[in-house]
């Protein structure tokens, strides 16, 4: 009996002792064991130590790794070993291979990760689309649910002329901030974006390259807000 995890050999010229043999190491569908030794004991009508012998003596059943078929190990009863484990994948893999299809799986996970990647840099940004969705942000009025932390944020976006003037103007050109202050500031910038009233640009790399805010936006706020605007 042969297959991809698993040999049984028989050595053995005497009929009686081969059906025997045959019974002891043979598997039933679900990869359990057919008889109970005690159940070939009395079919050939001899002892079950003798059953136990007699397979000792004239067959092994050899586990073999999944893979390369290398012999992993060689067993004379079924004592020696625990069935389920030659049946499970993990257990019939010799350390080479192993070794081999971890290296494979870990490059087939960067290789995906790499695909990934190349695919957000590669997908074409539509434009169009981002300042379609600020200008019905912009006919919602949607600045009117801000409240006056984001507004002012806003507004402060909206004075700005650069990206190095609104770094400058509400990060403070990062000069003496406190981790929990920029976290506010951020939260406040991408809440903004969100409701798509600003557009904060990245390159491929996720870094800023500039924040647009339209100018429609700029002008209303100016008119709807002017004591919070600097002249």
């Amino acid at each position: 009996m042969k297959n991809n995890r698993f040999e049984i050999q028989i050595e053995t010229q005497d009929k009686l002792e081969f059906s025997i043999c045959q019974d002891y190491w043979h598997f039933n569908k679900s990869e359990k064991y057919t008889y109970y030794v005690r159940e070939i004991a009395t079919k050939y009508g001899i002892s079950i130590i003798n059953v136990t012998e007699i397979a000792i003596q004239n067959s092994k059943f050899i586990s073999k790794c999944i893979n390369c078929t290398k012999i992993l190990n060689q067993y004379l009863k079924r004592s020696d070993f625990i069935i389920d484990e030659i049946f499970m994948n993990s257990f019939s893999i010799c350390q080479e291979c192993k070794s081999e299809l971890e290296k494979l799986k870990i490059a087939r996970n960067e290789s995906t990760k790499q695909q990934i990647l190349d695919s957000k840099k590669n997908k074409p940004f539509d434009i169009e689309k981002k300042f379609e969705k600020m200008e019905n942000s912009f006919q919602e009025r949607i600045w009117k649910v801000l409240n006056e932390m984001e507004l002012e944020t806003l507004i402060q976006i909206a004075e700005c002329e650069s990206k190095s003037e609104i770094y400058d103007t509400i990060f403070y050109n990062n000069k003496d901030i406190g981790g929990s202050y920029r976290y506010k500031i951020w939260s406040r910038v991408n809440k903004l974006e969100e409701l798509n009233l600003i557009w904060v640009e990245r390159n491929i790399d996720n870094k800023i390259s500039e924040f647009h805010i339209l100018d429609k936006l700029k002008n209303q706020l100016k008119l709807n807000y002017p004591e919070l605007f600097i002249d």
